[in-house]
């Protein structure tokens, strides 16, 4: 089966699934907006959409009028790839599937080609719970629902922070993220807090959404003698992201807890499985997170996490009893939760164990296979 992703770029939680797709005999193309600043191709080498005109000429004026973080942000979100380009590639490969990421105008535009080239089978791939409430949208929304693919998936199965478990949308599924785990005695660590301490690690961009500054205030309200060591550790190539580096190196100086927060950037996810080697807990302070991928990586390499309610992927250690979850701007929380671990050892031995072992038997490539047979079949009669 020729199968096509679409999506803003080659996210390293689509690489298992790539690759487990290609080893399952089919042949995986996969469409994007922008390659990565930190990326790694492994499985397919992803081809850019040819931007539109009206695309080009938006970014031209955003570019000159908008700071560089704005004018990206806009770029991303106002995206349109060439009509002509996107029915003229849709026709010439003749995917039997079409998975296409998010609410868009990408998406729209890739919905409305696939039927004009004659391609039946389409799915829209969303990060939203699968279980919710019920919606009301409004008549622009409804329309713009009927222009996009009928068919929905999506890995996030609730949100914590709601108490609906049994509403979903007709036409819905919940296929999980994938994440192959490495033998348990390789990934569950032999020594946890050596020496008493508790070594945190929090990983993302260095960029206002991920709101690192959340757990460096939690640790300005621990105790002096807490026995607890935070590194941060993300992407810092752009002016905004080296700018937001240097604020927070500036407060943690400020708060006078520079043996307590270390700073590093740009690890290659290739090095991603040695560095949690050398940790205890993942924690993961975002203000929002669609999915949140770093938490199955560290939950597959035996940690336990600490993220707050509004990671997508916070079900996961909910389900699986790994951790602990906080709202994203309670620091005194988030400081008692770090305090109750780095008081219990046993505790964090205990979640990185739960952690691996949740991992390993709900996001291997086979559950996530499974159930996009079973979302073929039933939707569309067509067997894989």
């Amino acid at each position: 089966m020729k199968i096509l992703f679409v999506a803003p770029r080659y996210h390293t939680n689509q690489i298992c699934i790539v690759e487990g797709l290609i080893k399952a005999g089919h042949k995986v193309t996969f469409w994007s907006q922008y390659v990565g600043l930190i990326e790694e191709h492994r499985g397919v080498e992803p081809a850019l959409m040819k931007k539109s005109l009206i695309t080009s000429i938006g970014s031209y004026i955003r570019h000159k009028t908008l700071s560089g973080g704005a004018a990206e942000s806009e770029d991303l979100k106002k995206f349109i790839p060439s009509p002509v380009w996107v029915y003229n590639s849709l026709k010439a490969m003749k995917p039997d599937l079409v998975i296409t990421r998010e609410r868009s105008r990408v998406s729209r535009v890739i919905s409305i080609c696939c039927r004009l080239a004659g391609i039946e089978h389409t799915v829209l791939y969303v990060q939203e719970p699968y279980y919710h409430s019920p919606s009301h949208p409004g008549l622009r929304e409804r329309i713009k629902e009927k222009i996009l693919p009928g068919v929905i998936y999506t890995p996030v199965k609730y949100d914590p922070s709601s108490d609906e478990r049994t509403y979903h949308d007709e036409h819905s599924y919940h296929l999980p993220l994938v994440y192959e785990a490495g033998p348990r005695e390789e990934a569950v660590h032999k020594d946890y807090m050596p020496g008493g301490v508790l070594r945190l690690l929090d990983i993302g961009k260095y960029r206002d959404y991920k709101h690192h500054i959340g757990a460096i205030k939690a640790m300005v309200a621990l105790d002096r003698d807490c026995p607890v060591h935070l590194t941060i550790i993300g992407q810092c190539e752009s002016e905004d992201e080296k700018a937001h580096k240097k604020m927070l190196l500036s407060r943690i100086r400020e708060y006078d807890i520079e043996d307590k927060v270390s700073l590093y950037d740009n690890i290659p996810y290739s090095e991603m499985n040695d560095l949690y080697q050398k940790y205890d807990m993942l924690l993961l302070p975002s203000k929002a997170e669609s999915a949140g991928m770093v938490i199955l990586e560290a939950m597959g390499n035996g940690l336990g996490v600490i993220c707050t309610r509004t990671c997508g992927l916070a079900y996961c250690v909910e389900e699986a009893g790994a951790g602990a979850s906080y709202d994203y701007d309670d620091y005194e929380s988030l400081a008692a939760i770090i305090g109750s671990f780095c008081a219990d050892p046993d505790r964090v031995r205990n979640c990185a164990e739960k952690a691996y072992d949740y991992i390993r038997d709900n996001n291997d490539f086979e559950a996530y296979y499974s159930s996009l047979k079973e979302l073929m079949k039933r939707e569309y009669g067509y067997n894989i």
